[in-house]
């Protein structure tokens, strides 16, 4: 794909992704959400995206697409990032008329199966009975993101069609940024998950992330995930979170075949989505850490129901900045924040600082 051109980024949050498009060269045509104030600089045209209960209005979603093509001469690649996990079946009827690009939307599909892991070599990264309810078990829902859905086992016994149990892993909450091509995976940074907001409602929603540097065991990682991308059929930039054992271990816990929040702490924005749109072209991708603005980062919920303020001027580490007006109810996210410091204790007070300073912001 050569610059000036259009691409599709679409997804229940696509401000990421269509940020890197633009910062590539490419003019992004944005599907989302929110439609949140710095999206709808960013973005050539944009449309909402429609849910049908957890899954996207396919219809309507065509609907959208149909008029961008309508606009629009040249072929019209289709970026998909987040919120995509419950509708599947929507990207794989759209793979057989729009060029995907990143990872085949079948991989969502094979996820979403918890037998999938059976066929993975190297067990010992892998949690045991990933289908048998223990004491010390999670309760997943098949198809969802963010963390929303996962809970504590309490005393249930049998769950819903769409539900599973997984052991409970105690260790410390790590995720990497990975790139996979035709040949090969390699792990472009690790990150330390960080809860700034407890939640006993959502204890394990999507909440921050800072940059680590790579444990030891990572090295001995990378067969594993050959084998994982090429089962899943991944491509382009993706993520993986585990939980680092006290021994130093690393046992996985999911998947993410696409591009996660996390990623801009690893990857300068215009490398991000040309790796993720042309993972052939690329061998093993050289990043200088110099080059990279962000060290760690997260979503802020609101506490309390609030009105964002119309004269509120947004400081420049906040990013997904709601419109002036919009109501935001107890514990939905109002926007998210970047750190810039390191090492990642300096990053980590740093987001819990503006944490404090967002917060006391939006509620004046």
């Amino acid at each position: 794909m050569g610059h000036n051109r259009h691409v599709i980024v679409a997804g229940r949050v696509a401000r990421m992704m269509a940020a890197a498009a633009r910062a590539a060269g490419y003019m992004p045509l944005v599907i989302d959400s929110f439609g949140d104030v710095d999206t709808l600089k960013i973005a050539a045209d944009h449309k909402t995206l429609r849910y049908v209960g957890e899954q996207i209005d396919f219809l309507h979603f065509e609907q959208q697409l149909a008029h961008f093509a309508s606009h629009h001469a040249e072929a019209l690649p289709l970026c998909w990032t987040s919120g995509w996990e419950a509708s599947a079946h929507v990207l794989c009827a759209l793979a057989t008329r729009w060029p995907i690009l990143g990872s085949h939307p079948r991989a969502l599909f094979r996820l979403a199966d918890p037998k999938f892991a059976r066929d993975m070599p190297q067990q010992e990264f892998l949690p045991n009975g990933d289908a048998v309810q223990t004491a010390a078990s999670l309760i997943k829902t098949r198809a969802a993101s963010g963390g929303h859905h996962v809970r504590y086992r309490k005393d249930e016994i049998f769950l819903s069609a769409a539900e599973f149990f997984q052991p409970y892993v105690h260790g410390v909450s790590l995720s990497n940024v990975c790139f996979a091509n035709e040949t090969a995976v390699h792990v472009l940074g690790w990150n330390q998950h960080v809860a700034l907001q407890e939640s006993p409602a959502a204890p394990f929603r999507q909440s921050g992330a800072v940059a680590i540097e790579a444990p030891e065991v990572s090295p001995k990682l990378r067969p594993f995930l050959q084998v994982l991308a090429k089962n899943l059929g991944l491509a382009g930039v993706f993520g993986c979170d585990f939980i680092q054992l006290e021994d130093g271990g690393l046992k996985l816990v999911d998947v993410n075949p696409r591009p996660t929040a996390s990623a801009p702490l690893h990857v300068p924005l215009e490398k991000l989505f040309t790796l993720h749109a042309n993972p052939r072209v690329f061998g093993a991708p050289e990043i200088d850490r110099g080059d990279v603005l962000f060290t760690g980062t997260a979503v802020i919920y609101a506490e309390v129901p609030i009105v964002i303020p119309k004269t509120l001027h947004w400081p420049s580490w906040v990013s997904d900045i709601p419109r002036c007006d919009e109501a935001i109810q107890a514990g939905q996210p109002i926007c998210t924040i970047w750190a810039d410091q390191w090492p990642a204790a300096a990053a980590k007070e740093q987001l819990r600082e503006r944490q404090y300073k967002l917060l006391a912001l939006v509620s004046k």
